[in-house]
């Protein structure tokens, strides 16, 4: 079972930074969830929101930014009482950080609201350069995104980020081969779970930061890893349950 973390270590520091990511790293994450954009001018980003008002507290859109706009600005985290900021990175920033840990990467795709066109290909492109295809798993909401990686490069794990809601249908997973599916940990009620088991994919929740909902989860069939802003705490309860 995967320990997953969030956005990095995104419970104590900025999310989608180097700070947050190797604070994950020794915190003794398996792998390493992060979010990608592409830039105006087509650089690959990692940055969760469309616009900068949560983390930059500053109007705009990320897409209508070129890169070197956005060396500017830091990422914010408001913690204990004072804010922590760190730089935005680069996905080849981190690419080229990331291929000297051991550690997997669950890679993002952040297309929902405004199309990012051409960022399938890049991030094929960037995979490649750094022989990683073998270390990530893409995942999006967007399945269209998810069978442009598959027609590109059929071999790279791919997963599908679902809210499993009543009218979902989820055959076309089986149709291209997907992977994996991570589901919102709240929609993990026995009828959802028993339509996961049909399509004999593996399962990563999210986001689940409290102890009770990870001593629960752990018991669910199928179950590849747990994506948590608290790596720490879910390190914690699982050697708990290995000491019992």
């Amino acid at each position: 079972m995967k320990i997953i973390a969030h956005r990095g270590f995104s419970g104590k520091y900025p999310e989608n930074t180097l700070l947050a990511f190797e604070k994950a790293v020794e915190a003794s994450s398996d792998a390493i969830e992060l979010d990608v954009q592409l830039t105006k001018d087509g650089i690959l980003v990692l940055f969760h929101d469309d616009t900068f008002t949560r983390l930059i507290q500053t109007e705009g859109f990320l897409l209508d930014h070129n890169w070197i706009d956005l060396e500017q600005y830091k990422v914010r985290k408001r913690r204990l009482k004072r804010n922590v900021y760190a730089p935005i990175l680069s996905l080849e920033a981190y690419f080229n950080w990331v291929q000297d840990q051991e550690i997997m990467t669950v890679i993002e795709l952040k297309n929902n609201l405004r199309p990012h066109e051409g960022m399938e290909e890049k991030l094929v492109v960037l995979l490649r350069k750094y022989k990683l295809e073998h270390r990530v798993i893409v995942s999006s909401f967007k399945k269209e995104s998810l069978m442009k990686i598959k027609e590109i490069a059929p071999l790279i794990p791919c997963a599908y980020i679902t809210k499993l809601k009543k009218e979902d249908d989820l055959s076309w997973m089986e149709q291209t081969q997907m992977d994996f599916v991570h589901p919102k940990f709240t929609s993990l009620w026995p009828w959802n779970v028993a339509k996961l088991m049909k399509l004999e994919v593996r399962i990563s929740p999210w986001t689940v930061n409290y102890s009770i909902f990870m001593r629960y989860l752990l018991r669910m069939p199928n179950l590849y890893g747990i994506i948590t802003d608290r790596p720490d705490r879910l390190k914690k309860v699982i050697e708990k349950i290995k000491k019992t």
